[in-house]
């Protein structure tokens, strides 16, 4: 199980170089803090759901979820690749 110390690394790490993209577009500061609470967020109920349904159900969970994280993903690309690609 992730321990909070390296979660809070994790988005850190990836925090630092996607605010300093953002601040190159102009953006504020304030959107990335806002991004990086909502990953948080997300990352933090879903360890709370995988420890209230245990960890047997979790992992019989997981190819379902997989699979449904990667075609929402992959429909997420089409719907910004597709409209450069056919124009």
């Amino acid at each position: 199980m992730v321990e909070l110390e390296e979660l809070v690394a994790e988005v850190l790490e990836h925090a630092v170089p996607f605010g300093g993209a953002l601040a190159s577009l102009g953006l504020p500061v304030s959107f990335n803090v806002g991004v990086e609470l909502g990953q948080l967020a997300v990352v933090l109920a879903s360890i709370a759901i995988v420890r209230a349904i245990g960890s047997r159900l979790a992992v019989q969970l997981q190819r379902p979820a997989a699979y449904a994280i990667g075609s929402l993903a992959a429909c997420w690309l089409l719907q910004r690749v597709l409209p450069m690609i056919c124009r």
